[in-house]
């Protein structure tokens, strides 16, 4: 109960999970462990050419079995139980590479925030997000508000002011755990948490970040966002250099707790931001996603491309 209580996780949550995992639990633990033993050795660093596939492919295995093991029981339950059984695993690792205590806690605090979210969505414990491979590969870290992923930059050049970034680049693409408010103050402290722990493997003082997200997409942030709001400062923090349109809103139940339907009348109306989304959408407004940059100069605790 103290270790769910150090992820975060709510009591009533922790005592459903506490039940399954009296029941299901050693089978589980004992694929987690086998699970673990292929995490590399190396924190953020990115992988090698096929490696993730061949990561993706393990993870998906991993997790049959645990439903498995877990008696066809709720599918989400057995996932969240096998994420968390690699939980312990995880710490020992990082303790051995010498990644700070807060690091890590920050970092799997996430499977806490997705329960949430499961909750919200789905009206069940569990997790529904398949993304947790990269955590336990250390492919991904949270420094206070944010989290990174360390990525390869996609783009073809960018250039600002001599910086440049060209296509294969190392860049940390951000990502936006649903764990709270999103302040530009706190958006600033994570950013010079991980410069600090992130330096030694940069060129210069400069931390390239990157996002793709709907919270970029730039008619949102126009025409959505309320003015003064936490998501218009969030994409003023970056340089939104391409755009990508989507058929639907995919992350409609960021906003509105369930996946958006044509039944716009049925969406709920109770903040700024449910209004705004429904009178854009009424108005024939289109999805998509913008994809930004954001050079933090960790010397100058500043953005230095916006």
């Amino acid at each position: 109960m103290d270790f769910l209580d150090k992820l975060g996780i709510k009591e009533a949550d922790a005592r459903e999970i506490l039940a399954y995992n009296r029941e299901y639990g050693k089978a589980i633990r004992e694929l987690s462990r086998e699970y673990m033993s292929f995490a590399p050795k190396a924190f953020l660093k990115p992988y090698a050419e096929g490696e993730r596939a061949i990561t993706v492919q393990r993870r998906d295995a991993f997790l049959a079995k645990a439903g498995e093991a877990a008696g066809g029981k709720p599918r989400y339950m057995a996932e969240l139980l096998f994420w968390l059984h690699c939980v312990p695993f995880a710490r020992e690792r990082y303790q051995s590479m010498g990644i700070p205590e807060e690091i890590f806690w920050d970092t799997m605090k996430d499977i806490a925030y997705k329960l949430d979210e499961c909750r919200q969505v789905y009206e069940e414990c569990g997790v529904f997000s398949g993304w947790f491979f990269l955590h336990f590969d250390w492919q991904l870290a949270a420094f206070g508000r944010l989290q990174y992923q360390i990525r390869e930059f996609p783009k073809e050049h960018y250039d600002w002011n001599g910086f440049a970034l060209n296509r294969g680049d190392l860049v940390y693409a951000c990502h936006i755990p649903s764990s709270g408010k999103l302040t530009a103050e706190l958006c600033m402290d994570s950013l010079q948490r991980a410069y600090e722990f992130l330096k030694k493997d940069l060129k210069t003082s400069v931390l390239p970040v990157v996002c793709n997200t709907w919270m970029l997409f730039p008619p949102y942030v126009e025409q959505v966002f309320p003015e003064g709001s936490n998501l218009k400062a969030f994409a003023g923090l970056f340089d939104v250099v391409d755009v990508t349109p989507r058929e639907s809103f995919e992350d409609s139940w960021r906003i509105f707790g369930s996946v958006c339907t044509d039944q716009i009348h049925e969406l709920p109306r109770d903040t700024t931001l449910q209004r705004n989304m429904i009178s854009y959408m009424e108005n024939g407004g289109g999805f998509g996603f913008g994809y930004g940059i954001l050079l933090y100069d960790g010397e100058q605790k500043k953005i230095i491309n916006r």
